[in-house]
């Protein structure tokens, strides 16, 4: 079995070098965890007693994260806003799994005839719903893997297809330092849009890693994603300093090779008082060049947030800087196991025996 998910990762890899990074469904691409989206949706590295990290990194799956559960809620502009939902659960054969379902939905557009007369309220929405698997290899190896079917509504044009996603991380000591590599967004489009000459899903390959100062309460986060693209700027940003006039702007067309190093790099630190609390913030270096417009606002690119863990319950929040400089809320709730307390509660109920 360990074998075949090897040979599965290998294969994947091979496949994705020749892959190219934008296509359909990129709604995939979004945070799926306010944890997540407080680091600027970095791949977690690091093991953790929460449902979020394995929602980011299913290579942490586990039996100690047996019967979470977990939601997210995503408040984009107007009507724009995406959830996530999951839950694990351990078969004492196969071993642990965890269901997930992604959602988002693009609110009602009022579609109108030639005259402007108003018709009918319309909407578009995806959903991805997905089923992930994690164990361990050699003892210092872990990996996951992660498969999703697509449905994406927008007004009259559908699709249907699929997605996998590999994950490996190796670590010593997974609770202060992790390497992660990851193959996401490979997969196809069963069923196309109309219309449509993309066909090709939004792959990312990338190389992550985190680590725990050893005489301080924090927590250093690097990543480089598109390993499988080294342009990843396709469009030029806006200068402000060239121009004050927004239709006189200059268009800067020049892209530097350190530039488009820079487009690759995520940046995060992490501030760990206690184990019930932490405070994360981070910096994505192409989602601030790429939303440097002149009346953008200045905190694109850069996230944070903080969660809070109580005995039973777990909160996040995170405000994330992302497109033409606006910001995004991200709230989730994770309900710990109730396994333990329900069989201590057994063992206080059972009679006494002389």
């Amino acid at each position: 079995m360990k074998i075949q998910v090897l040979i599965a990762v290998f294969f994947g890899w091979m496949c994705a070098c020749s892959a190219q990074v934008q296509g359909v469904y990129k709604f995939l691409d979004l945070p799926g965890s306010a944890y997540s989206a407080s680091l600027s949706n970095m791949l977690l590295n690091t093991q953790d007693s929460s449902i979020q990290i394995a929602l980011s990194n299913p290579s942490f799956l586990n039996k100690r994260l047996n019967r979470q559960a977990f939601l997210n809620y995503n408040k984009y502009v107007a009507d724009i806003h995406a959830s996530d939902v999951a839950y694990v659960f351990t078969h004492k054969k196969y071993g642990v799994f965890m269901p997930t379902l992604k959602v988002a939905h693009y609110g009602k557009i009022q579609e109108t005839n030639e005259f402007g007369e108003f018709l009918r309220d319309v909407s578009a929405s995806e959903f991805a719903l997905g089923l992930a698997t994690g164990n361990t290899f050699f003892q210092d190896f872990r990996y996951g893997v992660r498969l999703r079917l697509i449905y994406s509504n927008l007004i009259y044009n559908s699709s249907f297809g699929f997605s996998t996603d590999y994950y490996l991380n190796y670590s010593k000591d997974p609770s202060n330092w992790g390497l992660s590599l990851a193959v996401e967004n490979l997969g196809a489009q069963l069923k196309k849009f109309e219309g449509s000459a993309g066909t090709s899903l939004p792959l990312n390959i990338r190389l992550s890693a985190s680590k725990r100062l050893a005489h301080a309460p924090f927590k250093l986060h690097i990543q480089y994603d598109y390993l499988n693209n080294f342009q990843t700027r396709t469009r030029p940003f806006y200068d402000p300093t060239q121009s004050t006039s927004f239709l006189t702007t200059t268009v800067d067309t020049t892209i530097t090779t350190a530039q488009h190093f820079l487009g690759h790099l995520t940046a995060g630190i992490s501030f760990i008082p206690s184990r019930a609390f932490h405070v994360n913030f981070a910096y994505n270096h192409k989602r601030a060049q790429e939303n440097s417009a002149q009346f953008a606002s200045r905190f694109a690119g850069f996230s944070l947030g903080f969660r809070l863990k109580l005995r039973r319950l777990a909160i996040s929040y995170a405000l994330f800087g992302n497109a033409s400089g606006l910001s995004s809320n991200f709230i989730s709730l994770t309900f710990l196991s109730l396994q333990r307390k329900a069989k201590s509660t057994q063992k206080k109920r059972e009679p006494k025996t002389n």
